[in-house]
C-alpha cells in the first residue's frame, strides 16, 4: 500500500518549491493541474481552498485509490469535472464504512501541518495558519 501522506508531502514541497518566490511575497496561490488554489484559505469558503488543492492531488495522482472504493471514486470523479473548484463530500462507501471520510480529514490536517512547517522552515509568515493553529488547539 502507497504512503498516500508522504505522497502528498513530497507532490506539496515540489509544489512550493516551483513558487517559493510568490510564497515569499505573501501570495499564497498556486497552480495545479491549470486551476489557481489559495492555499492559505483554511477556513470559510472551500473554493480553490487549500482542500480543493489536496482533493485534486488526490485524484490527479490516482491516491485516492488508496482509500476509497470504486462507487466513492465515480462520486468524486464526478466532482471534479462537474465542480473542480470544490472539494469533495466522500460519500460513504458501499459498506457504509466511514473510515475514507476520516482517512480524508487526517489527511488534511497532516498535509496542513507539513505546509505549516515548510513556511515556518522558509520563514514565511502565513497568518492563518497560525489563527487555525492557535483557534484548533494544533501542536505544530
Amino acid at each position: 500500500m502507497i504512503d498516500v501522506s508522504s505522497s502528498v508531502e513530497i507532490l506539496l514541497a515540489n509544489l512550493y518549491d516551483e513558487n517559493i518566490d510568490s510564497l515569499k511575497n505573501g501570495y499564497f496561490s498556486v497552480e495545479f493541474n491549470g486551476h489557481n488554489f489559495d492555499i492559505s484559505a483554511l477556513e470559510g469558503s472551500y473554493e480553490n481552498s487549500f482542500y480543493t488543492l489536496i482533493h485534486h492531488i488526490l485524484f490527479i495522482n490516482d491516491l485516492y485509490r488508496e482509500f476509497c472504493d470504486e462507487l466513492q471514486m465515480r462520486d468524486i470523479a464526478d466532482v471534479i469535472n462537474e465542480n473542480p473548484s470544490l472539494p469533495p463530500a466522500i460519500p460513504p462507501s458501499s459498506n457504509a464504512d466511514s473510515s475514507a471520510d476520516e482517512y480524508w480529514n487526517d489527511l488534511c490536517n497532516d498535509a496542513m501541518e507539513f505546509t505549516y512547517n515548510y513556511l515556518k522552515k522558509h520563514n514565511i509568515e502565513c497568518d492563518e495558519y497560525e489563527v487555525f493553529n492557535k483557534d484548533y488547539g494544533m501542536d505544530w
